[in-house]
């Protein structure tokens, strides 16, 4: 039986030009010039019944074709361009939800707590210290990162934090206004708190969403994936760190119910180059009543993908299916660093399917 399909293809243009300096790195560096990337996407249907469009209300048909769209990759946020693209990755809140945090910086008046009188680092105590660091989705200096690997016997604690966490997580936000946290696990034991904003009103769901957002490594050449995230978003990147696009399906005129809506293959083709393997590609899909559903291809695996996004969508126009696509370049991927060199051409061809079935 073969399957009704929608194949969505994404010409990826790319020229790169690299610098060097004494900075940090945001995973590619944070100085990196400006790439231009542009984006054609069509879109075509060899199914009878699955219709496919760029607009929600009219011109439902076999192919879409969307114009050309430009931007620049740069992480040097001050230049002056019409759109800028980072690198970027994401995390999940646990699925008991997230953390309230109660710091306390380390002042002379309760060194004694944590190390000696006079506020020296003593190893014995066994206490994990903590600096502030940029929150991007706070604005301020919201995020925590332990230090203690760093600190030897005798070193001065003044100024640094010691975290408390709530005593239970939080799988809906019950507080507003507060500062919510996940904590990030590196593989040497130590952790730190990444900054989830205080945007979340009263009861709004925390548990098993989705964060987005960078991290500094400190060497050129190593994405360093275990770093704490700055968070940027909360469930999908922003136009920053990803290009979207959004097209709507729906079952043609006449059509019964079609079953298992699926992103049934992705495939990235092309030279392969020192980025090609960070692409990813996210779907997240709103069915007629609301429910949302998401899933990410990675071309670091690439291959056979199938993934259902609805089990049933009600034929006969009776149901539009919206489809946001994000593609963007993971940030943890061990490819993203800077690296000199050209970004190739690729196409990416994405596959929707439904099963086989009888005009009513």
């Amino acid at each position: 039986m073969k399957k009704g399909r929608i194949v969505l293809v994404f010409w990826l243009l790319a020229v790169l030009a690299v610098v060097t300096s004494m900075a940090s790195y945001a995973w590619v560096a944070m100085n990196t010039t400006a790439l231009m990337r542009g984006f054609e996407v069509g879109l075509e249907s060899d199914s009878l019944y699955l219709e496919i469009s760029a607009d929600r209300e009219e011109d439902y048909g076999t192919n879409v074709v969307f114009n050309r769209t430009t931007v620049f990759y740069s992480a040097m946020q001050e230049q002056e361009q019409p759109h800028m693209v980072d690198l970027i990755t994401c995390g999940q809140i646990p699925s008991n939800g997230a953390l309230l945090l109660y710091p306390a910086e380390v002042v002379i008046g309760n060194a004694y707590l944590y190390g000696t009188a006079d506020g020296k680092y003593d190893p014995a105590m066994h206490t994990r210290f903590f600096i502030r660091s940029e929150s991007k989705i706070a604005e301020s200096n919201e995020n925590f990162i332990e230090i203690t690997g760093k600190l030897s016997e005798g070193d001065s604690i003044l100024g640094y934090y010691i975290i408390g966490e709530s005593a239970s997580h939080y799988p809906t936000a019950s507080i507003e206004g507060r500062y919510y946290y996940a904590k990030i696990t590196k593989n040497d034991g130590s952790y730190g708190y990444a900054c989830l904003g205080n945007k979340f009103e009263k009861g709004e769901k925390l548990a098993g969403r989705k964060y987005w957002g960078y991290a500094n490594s400190s060497v050129e050449s190593e994405a360093q994936s275990n770093n704490l995230i700055n968070v940027v978003s909360m469930d999908v990147p922003t136009k920053d760190y990803a290009l979207k696009k959004t097209v709507f399906l729906r079952g043609a005129r006449g059509s019964g119910d079609l079953q298992d809506l699926s992103v049934s293959e992705v495939e990235i083709l092309g030279r392969s180059d020192y980025l090609t393997n960070s692409i990813r590609v996210m779907f997240v899909a709103t069915s007629g009543d609301g429910e949302v559903v998401s899933t990410i291809y990675s071309n670091r695996e690439p291959g056979y993908f199938e993934d259902i996004l609805f089990e049933e969508v009600l034929g006969n126009e009776a149901e539009v299916i919206t489809v946001d696509i994000y593609i963007y370049f993971d940030g943890k991927d061990p490819d993203a660093h800077n690296t000199a060199g050209i970004l190739n051409a690729h196409t990416v061809n994405v596959t929707f399917s439904v099963k086989d079935h009888v005009y009513n």
